[in-house]
């Protein structure tokens, strides 16, 4: 039953809303990744994608490092759920807003890369 209870809270906030909201978040993510020098391979069009953003450092080992670190936080950190994807020796990050997200999640992400970096 859960699941009826979370179709009628979408149907309560507008699905038009909930896209809207991820697609401005996502945005801000590219934003703010590009600020600090990471490769953005999303496309940046927001018809061409949606809460999904995949992007690197462009170091495939920093890049581990990093997820490593975001599935380890430090005591009292707040952790950070994202994703990791290697292929061919070619690794990426992937995070993924939603309309519970905020910018200070994405501003907490961003902080950590520029201290890891």
């Amino acid at each position: 039953f859960g699941w009826i209870a979370t179709m009628k809270f979408y149907e309560r906030i507008g699905i038009a809303n909930v896209e809207e909201r991820v697609r401005r978040l996502g945005t801000y993510a590219i934003e703010r990744l590009r600020e600090i020098g990471c490769i953005v391979h999303t496309p940046t069009d927001p018809a061409m994608r949606h809460g999904l953003v995949v992007y690197t450092t462009g170091d495939d080992i920093r890049d581990e490092q990093f997820y490593r670190r975001c599935s380890a936080p430090g005591r009292c950190e707040r952790p950070i759920k994202l994703s990791f994807r290697t292929q061919a020796g070619l690794g990426n990050l992937r995070i993924a807003t939603h309309f519970f997200n905020t910018t200070d999640d994405i501003d907490t992400l961003i902080a950590l890369h520029r201290r890891l970096m």
